[in-house]
């Protein structure tokens, strides 16, 4: 499955093979100082492979990465581009605690939003749209004229359907005409 969670541990762990290394040492009364020192040394890095390995295990679980079907239902609720932002602010996860992360996304996600509401009024400014009410008004009429307008495109696609392929027939003969 991926995690154990009775047992906190991974199936695949952070350097799973650390311990490969000291399979076969064995210390005897007779060896030089000098390989003993070298079979110490091999033993402090397999020691500070294992504080990184809990270190990581920490942080996943700390952060809750672990479940990944709830990360996944999160996702589906963003948008494209939300889930854009969250996957590139991941890298700062390290850096902060999980409410502070969570925070930082949560707000630059709303400053997104807000952007987009400010770029829409703006626009309904252009409009000359000056009240609520008016947008509500601009919005309705702007649906129904993008409703007539694919209802237009899909006759004119019906009641002509070879004027698309020969429009398209005489654009390839006059780019090869071209040459």
């Amino acid at each position: 499955p991926g995690f154990y969670p009775l047992r906190g541990d991974f199936d695949y762990e952070y350097e799973n093979d650390a311990d490969k290394m000291l399979a076969d040492m064995e210390f005897t009364l007779d060896e030089h100082p000098s390989e003993r020192e070298l079979k110490l040394q091999v033993i402090r890095i397999y020691n500070h492979k294992l504080q990184e390995r809990n270190r990581r295990k920490e942080f996943v679980i700390e952060r809750g990465l672990i479940d990944f079907k709830l990360q996944q239902q999160q996702d589906k609720r963003r948008t494209k581009e939300e889930r854009d932002l969250v996957g590139r602010l991941r890298v700062f996860a390290r850096f902060q605690s999980k409410e502070e992360h969570e925070a930082l996304v949560e707000g630059l996600l709303r400053a997104g939003k807000l952007r987009q509401q400010i770029e829409l009024y703006r626009t309904y400014r252009q409009m000359g749209v000056r009240t609520l009410e008016q947008a509500k008004q601009y919005e309705a009429n702007k649906r129904l004229r993008e409703k007539d307008a694919k209802a237009r495109k899909q006759k004119d696609r019906e009641s002509a359907p070879y004027l698309l392929s020969q429009s398209s027939s005489a654009a390839a003969y006059s780019q090869q005409s071209a040459f």
